[in-house]
């Protein structure tokens, strides 16, 4: 199933984001105590973006079974979920090293969030009868696109951390 490739993707995200983390790590100087310099900020900063991520990834993982069954309550409640990552990683201070990072995550997260209730809406109209089978299928291609829009910047954001990671 085509859906089931693109959410797996985010495990993908999740991994880059805990080896970001580590990166991040080694660029500091470790015999420093100095929780506020720069470099603890940053591994604060992914730290708490890395647990974010896992929660979304078991949120996601929860999405995709509801999927595969139709069972859209449970599709709503899990993009309930993920709407509050959105929020959470908005609301999650980033040092000034990584504010533009913050922004193409929140930016990247926001897409996925919009393509998840854009699926619930397509399934519960589905469900409800209220669609014919062609316009599923073309709202579900336009909802599949937004979708890989929202991974591509996650992505995106994920590859600046790296080159940050390497500076």
């Amino acid at each position: 199933m085509r859906n089931k490739r693109h959410i797996k993707m985010l495990a993908v995200v999740a991994a880059v984001c805990a080896l970001v983390l580590a990166l991040s790590g080694c660029s500091s100087d470790l015999n420093s105590p100095d929780t506020d310099s720069p470099a603890a900020q940053n591994r604060q900063y992914m730290s708490q973006l890395n647990q974010q991520m896992s929660s979304l990834q078991d949120s996601m993982n929860q999405f995709q079974e509801a999927l595969g069954q139709q069972d859209t309550v449970t599709m709503r409640a899990r993009a309930q979920d993920v709407s509050k990552i959105v929020q959470d990683v908005n609301n999650t201070d980033a040092p000034d090293m990584l504010n533009d990072v913050k922004g193409e995550y929140a930016d990247g997260l926001s897409t996925l969030d919009q393509a998840l209730n854009s699926y619930v809406d397509l399934y519960t109209q589905q469900q409800n009868g209220q669609i014919t089978q062609d316009d599923f299928n073309t709202q579900l291609q336009s909802i599949q696109d937004t979708y890989n829009q929202g991974v591509d910047k996650l992505n995106t954001a994920d590859q600046d951390v790296q080159t940050i990671a390497q500076q």
